[in-house]
């Protein structure tokens, strides 16, 4: 099942809403969107049957073409792109460890998880379809020592990561929260273009990081 039109959107509505639980009544939520655009509109019936008891609110942005959902006393949002995102603005969000992000073609598994870590404020979340992206879109580090590419905070995670500590571990070394440590992994894991902290330390050797 996945956010990739009106129709098949429609046909599931009675499904999600058996499958999505009672929501606290007092939620608000707002949805940036270019206007009169698709993506818009169909973000906001997933939002509209996901939350039903929740307030919502639609405003016109000046976004490039992405969806932006957040809620009311929430620094972070969920990030909706279109089905051919600039990878380079993707990979610039993911680095900043804020916004939980995800495609048009995203599982509606991907998108729930997304809206999930954005209301609870936990690591945000990096569908796999755009981690695909950033690894055939010649983000990957080049071949030998690019330190430029990746930031200082990563290249200290990838190092720790490389000693065997465990997230609380890297977390107390670097005076920073476990979620900040999570988040340094995930855009770490999209820029190399692998998953596992297994395979983040072998691609790394490869790369001269440490």
């Amino acid at each position: 099942m996945r956010l990739n039109g009106n129709q098949r959107l429609e046909m599931n509505v009675p499904e999600l809403a058996r499958q999505t639980p009672p929501e606290e009544v007092g939620l608000s939520l707002l949805v940036e969107a270019p206007r009169g655009g698709l993506l818009g509109a169909l973000v906001t019936a997933f939002v509209r049957t996901e939350y039903p008891r929740a307030e919502l609110r639609n405003i016109s942005s000046e976004l490039s073409g992405e969806v932006a959902v957040s809620a009311q006393d929430h620094d972070s949002k969920m990030i909706v792109f279109p089905s051919d995102p600039d990878p380079a603005v993707i990979a610039r969000l993911a680095t900043t460890g804020q916004h939980s992000i995800v495609c048009l073609g995203s599982s509606l598994e991907d998108l729930r998880t997304a809206m999930q870590r954005m209301l609870s404020g936990g690591p945000p979340f990096l569908s796999p379809s755009l981690v695909r992206i950033l690894a055939t879109a010649s983000l990957r580090i080049a071949a030998g020592p690019s330190s430029t590419t990746l930031t200082q905070r990563e290249m200290e995670s990838v190092r720790l990561l490389a000693l065997g500590l465990s997230n609380l571990e890297m977390a107390n070394h670097m005076g920073v929260s476990t979620n900040t440590v999570r988040a340094h992994l995930q855009a770490i894991s999209a820029k190399l273009g692998v998953t596992g902290r297994t395979r983040v330390i072998a691609r790394s050797r490869e790369l001269g990081l440490f």
